[in-house]
């Protein structure tokens, strides 16, 4: 009795023992068929990151005339009106840009629309008659993009991206300093503006409140 106990118990062990070495093989296969290249997995596929469209990245910037020199705010802030919009979706960030500016000399206003988001850039919108302005404006970022628009009078809208930390350190600033044209830069005659953005169809209130904040 004894003796067959024991010989069952060597079959269920060689049983186990089978069960565990097929296993094993089978992984052992397997594996180096995925290493061979031989079986794809999820992870053999390269990784990949959502691709943000850029609606700047073909902006043709403005040259701006040589020996130019920076708007004197105290002079010349009444006629140009800058306005500032939050288009990074940071709560604070627009009406932090408007005390700030004011703070440097500008004649500053809210925004009177909620721009699209921007992923990337800060972008200054202008016309034909605000290249100086938007230039002068400009200093005070790091990089901006400078596009121009269809507008009449020297405004300068700025739509502060998500890249946005600071202003630039206002002693860094020059103002007896020409003004210097962005690398690769056209002639504005050369460029055709693009269409002034209008605000949606919800109150100026609403509005303005949403592109500032």
């Amino acid at each position: 009795m004894r003796e067959l106990r024991q010989r069952r118990l060597r079959e269920r062990q060689m049983v186990i023992f089978g069960l565990i070495g097929a296993v094993l093989l089978v992984a052992t296969l397997g594996s180096l068929a995925v290493f061979n290249g031989a079986i794809a997995t999820p992870l053999s596929r390269g990784f990949t990151t959502e691709k943000v469209e850029d609606h700047y990245a073909d902006v043709k910037e403005p040259c701006i005339p040589d020996n130019t020199l920076p708007l004197d705010n105290e002079k010349e802030n009444e006629r140009v009106i800058v306005a500032v919009y939050n288009a990074a979706n940071r709560k604070g960030l627009g009406g932090a840009n408007v005390d700030m500016l004011s703070k440097r000399g500008f004649n500053v206003k809210h925004g009177t629309y909620t721009p699209d988001p921007l992923e990337q850039h800060t972008v200054l919108r202008f016309g034909v008659g605000g290249v100086r302005a938007a230039y002068t404006v400009a200093q005070h970022y790091d990089h901006p993009t400078l596009l121009l628009d269809a507008r009449e009078g020297a405004g300068v809208d700025v739509l502060l991206g998500k890249d946005f930390e600071n202003l630039t350190d206002e002693e860094l600033i020059d103002p007896t300093k020409p003004l210097t044209s962005v690398k690769g830069c056209k002639p504005a005659d050369e460029i055709t503006p693009r269409p002034v953005p209008t605000a949606p169809a919800t109150s100026t209130e609403s509005a303005t409140k949403d592109a500032t904040n």
